[in-house]
């Protein structure tokens, strides 16, 4: 359990500052043979403790250079074997041979020497832990050995020992610390630039997911553009045709129906064509109006007739429009007529058989609020908002009904023109409601 929380410790300070498991293993097989061969070739008595700890220190070293290859098992202890070598390696061993060596300067410069070594590799907190018992287990062991306290050396080497000692301690522990500083920084500014790189991956698959659902809108608006341009010119190319090789063989009434239908895709095309330049006007900010005060019931009675005899005829639904009192509006009277019509269609094209649909006006102090209310197949609440959006239709009648995604977004644009706003809502009985206001004007006397 102790030696778990121990590694534990280890792995953090691992973590923080890094490990050079090889270079220092490479580092001691290299250096600890080599400079026993030096101790021998310049002393001629044999040092069985100088060789011993050497030894040690290299066998450390050797299992450190090959830490890749432990079991699994073991390998987890990785952190506390590394600190475990380098308190044996450097403080440990330069502590012992420091007091053996009866503070030789060769030994305190060799001390200093591995101080500075332990500064490079480890936080600061790792290097005071390693220093601080080193060089207690070190001066113990000495004295466990046989080794005296009282040792024949100058005065000048025992002051620069201790000097040397205490400098590379105090020196050690703040380059440690500002090394662990940076390495924080580091793992900081990491961290943002991984975090920058998420937001910009994000930011590039939306952008894509956006432009995907662009070119989809786009593919989808021309097929419908393609279908609600071909619909009504095959319908009066056929009849027309039609009429010009049969219109002799034809009664009056045949004629005249063949004649209305004619005019009626010959209008579908002309609103078609009005929207799409309606829309180019909008989106270069050219389009104008012509404010006139007119009686908003009479253009609800307007296109309401209008529908009646151009979109209701083969299909039974109960329009409702009951409003006496006037209520008068400055608006431009095509614009605000487009918006019904728009409206109105719409809700045609998504009611029901048998249904209803309801157009209200209600007045308010500066207002005027119409709203239309059907008995449809309503809307999906998220995209009650994106339906106004440039060649957006609803995904519960886009597969089924066609159109071409401006009519909404048309209106939209006419009725913030005249400094109102329009809105969609789904109702509690089925179908939606699409509302719209525009600035009320006081009837005059």
């Amino acid at each position: 359990m102790l030696i778990s929380q121990i590694n534990d410790f280890c792995t953090k300070r691992v973590n923080l500052a890094g490990a050079f498991y090889l270079t220092f293993g490479i580092f001691g097989l290299i250096n600890y043979p080599l400079s026993y061969l030096f101790y021998l070739y310049y002393n001629e008595n044999f040092s069985c403790e100088s060789l011993l700890l050497r030894l040690v220190a290299t066998i450390l070293c050797f299992f450190l250079s090959i830490h890749k290859f432990w079991p699994i098992k073991i390998k987890k202890y990785l952190p506390l074997y590394w600190h475990f070598t380098l308190f044996f390696c450097l403080p440990f061993i330069g502590t012992y041979l420091l007091f053996y060596n009866h503070l030789s300067l060769s030994w305190l410069m060799n001390m200093v020497l591995a101080f500075f070594l332990l500064i490079l590799v480890v936080d600061w907190i790792s290097f005071l832990i390693l220093i601080a018992l080193g060089a207690m287990l070190g001066l113990l062991a000495y004295v466990v050995s046989g080794g005296s306290l009282t040792l024949e050396v100058k005065e000048e080497y025992l002051s620069m020992a201790i000097y040397m000692y205490l400098f590379a301690i105090i020196i050690g522990a703040i380059f440690s610390r500002n090394k662990e500083l940076l390495e924080i920084e580091r793992a900081q500014t990491t961290e943002i630039i991984k975090s920058l790189n998420k937001d910009l991956e994000d930011k590039i698959r939306e952008r894509t997911s956006d432009l995907q659902k662009a070119l989809s809108t786009k593919t989808e608006f021309l097929n419908n553009m393609s279908h609600e341009i071909r619909t009504p010119v095959h319908g009066f190319t056929a009849i027309s045709e039609g009429l010009v090789d049969l219109w002799s063989s034809l009664g009056d009434d045949k004629k005249y129906k063949y004649v209305v239908e004619i005019a009626n895709n010959a209008s579908r095309l002309g609103n078609l064509l009005t929207d799409l330049l309606d829309m180019s006007k909008f989106t270069a900010n050219k389009m104008s109006i012509s404010l006139k005060k007119v009686n908003l019931n009479e253009l609800v009675d307007a296109v309401v007739t209008e529908c009646n005899e151009l979109y209701l005829k083969d299909k039974p639904i109960n329009m409702i429009f009951n409003s006496s009192k006037k209520n008068i509006v400055n608006v431009d009277k095509s614009k605000i007529e487009q918006v019904l019509r728009n409206l109105l269609t719409n809700s045609i094209k998504f009611t029901p058989e048998n249904g209803n649909i309801e157009i209200i006006i209600k007045s308010q102090p500066k207002l005027t609020k119409v709203t239309i209310v059907d008995s449809g197949v309503g809307i999906p609440e998220k995209e009650l908002k994106e339906i106004f959006e440039v060649f957006t239709q609803s995904s519960k009648t886009k597969t089924n009904a066609g159109g071409t995604g401006l009519g909404l977004s048309i209106s939209k644009n006419i009725v913030e023109l005249h400094k109102g706003k329009i809105w969609a809502s789904n109702n509690d009985g089925g179908g939606s409601s699409f509302c719209f206001t525009i600035p009320k004007v006081k009837e005059d006397n």
